[in-house]
């Protein structure tokens, strides 16, 4: 199993969350399609993705925030997608990823049209609030160690994703268990 953390902006669907509430086509399956299209080919079923941003873990502060994490089910290339997350999706799917381009500047619209990640329903973690404050996790060493909030995106142990995962499954709100 591996795990990464990745860093999200709250005003972009990337990650899609059903808890999320985003102005985008619905679906009950979680799923990452768009940013950092040089990791996701390298997701299996089983590994985890942590999404953290700057934001409030038990009213404190703290700039890097673990909101979720989602449990790859599935990677599958864009037309198998459309039939798990329909027809709506695959419309916007395609305005996005025509949109974005590479850190070089590049329209790389065709490198984000496959490796379209399907988390699990059943694993997948999302909170409204902070649950994890990865700066300060197992005393800071995740900062000390990854240097996180520096870099922006990180992998993790499979340790580390284990001891992350049973906080935010401890910290889970009812309303995330009804899907």
């Amino acid at each position: 199993m591996k795990g990464y953390a990745s860093r999200f902006y709250a005003d972009t669907p990337q990650p899609y969350f059903q808890e999320r509430s985003l102005p985008v086509p619905r679906s009950r399956v979680p799923h990452w399609e768009l940013c950092r299209p040089d990791i996701r080919p390298a997701l299996d079923p089983g590994d985890m993705v942590f999404f953290y941003a700057p934001g409030y873990v038990r009213g404190k502060r703290c700039p890097a925030a673990c909101y979720g994490v989602l449990v790859v089910s599935k990677r599958v290339i864009e037309h198998e997608a459309a039939r798990v997350l329909g027809r709506e999706w695959l419309s916007w799917h395609r305005g996005q990823r025509c949109r974005h381009h590479s850190s070089r500047g590049e329209n790389d619209g065709a490198t984000r049209r496959d490796n379209i990640i399907l988390g699990s329903l059943e694993r997948s973690i999302w909170s409204k609030e902070g649950a994890v404050d990865l700066g300060g996790f197992q005393r800071g060493r995740l900062q000390r160690e990854k240097k996180i909030g520096l870099r922006r995106n990180l992998f993790l142990s499979t340790g580390d994703c284990h001891s992350i995962y049973r906080v935010l499954e401890n910290a889970r709100q009812p309303l995330s268990r009804e899907r």
